[in-house]
């Protein structure tokens, strides 16, 4: 019989003590505690989004109090606006040519320093400080070294190469905008996929290393598909950097020269608070919000053809 009762299992929350040290603290509704969260989201997320679509559809110059009604008209500009259309190509062209070279050039950048060599933890500090500084002080300091007579020609004059007007170019402005990009927010990238590689399981490859496979069939066969959450994590971050900057532009070149640079948010810009026409930019902006779900959308989609995870 004491036996049985020794075997017993004890239910210790049965205990008084045990009542009172587990007795939840708050006795009110949980919503009371998504209050603040979904206060803040309904105040800096939902209502203004909600205000855009409404503002889409009516015509107000932001001097005047009185809205007026105006249904599609502003949708409808926007088809027949050559500024509008250049602008958004000059924004997929910015997207994809810094996310095409900025993803692999940061994958390669975190594959070399994840690898064992003295002053490694060096090289990832300098190639991670330009992210820290603010894209308006970027902007600045490009200025001057692309500026005619700057640096940048400086260099290419001691080799005998006839410097182009890098931010006075219709060719070579968005070009210039583009690096400047690209050295500004690879660090980041570089750390990203860093962070995933040293969470990878090192025997796996070790493993295909002993039974022959080379250097790039690890990489491609092993290490891309483990990591391939972050890099759709990285894609959308690109996409959503790219299709917001906005600074180093208006420092730089002010969406010029001849609307070389102007791009949809820039663009947006102009509309809303040059030209004082809230509609027409409000409707703009509700295009950039359904292109960049879009796309979005088509990553995740890309990522489970590729056999990663999008839930």
């Amino acid at each position: 019989m004491m036996e049985e009762e020794a075997s017993r299992p004890i239910d210790i929350s049965s205990t008084p003590l045990t009542q009172r040290a587990f007795r939840p603290r708050f006795g009110g509704s949980p919503w009371l505690l998504l209050f603040p969260g979904a206060l803040g989201l309904s105040v800096f997320v939902i209502i203004p989004s909600l205000a855009i679509v409404a503002l889409s559809l009516s015509h107000w110059n932001l001097y005047s109090s009185h809205v007026r009604w105006s249904g599609l008209s502003n949708y409808l500009s926007l088809v027949h606006s050559q500024a509008f259309w250049s602008s958004l190509e000059h924004t997929l062209v910015y997207s994809l040519v810094v996310g095409g070279v900025l993803l692999p050039f940061a994958l390669g950048l975190a594959w070399i320093l994840n690898q064992s060599f003295l002053g490694k933890e060096l090289y990832r500090m300098i190639i991670f400080l330009p992210y820290v500084i603010p894209l308006a002080a970027t902007g600045v300091i490009f200025s001057g070294l692309l500026a005619p007579s700057g640096i940048a020609d400086a260099l290419l004059g001691f080799m005998h190469i006839t410097p182009p007007n890098w931010l006075g170019s219709v060719r070579w402005a968005l070009v210039a905008i583009i690096g400047v990009s690209i050295w500004e927010y690879l660090g980041f990238y570089m750390l990203l996929f860093l962070s995933a590689l040293q969470q990878l399981n090192p025997s796996l490859s070790e493993a295909a290393a002993m039974d022959g496979a080379g250097w790039w069939s690890r990489f491609w066969r092993i290490v891309i598909p483990q990591i391939m959450p972050t890099i759709l994590f990285a894609s959308v971050m690109i996409v959503v950097q790219t299709f917001q900057a906005f600074d180093q532009i208006y420092v730089m070149t002010s969406g010029g020269p001849a609307g070389a640079t102007t791009t949809l948010i820039y663009y947006i810009y102009e509309q809303g608070f040059q030209f004082f026409n809230i509609g027409q930019a409000s409707a703009a902006s509700v295009v950039m919000m359904v292109l960049v779900g879009l796309i979005v959308a088509l990553e995740w989609y890309a990522s489970a053809k590729w056999g990663g995870d999008p839930s």
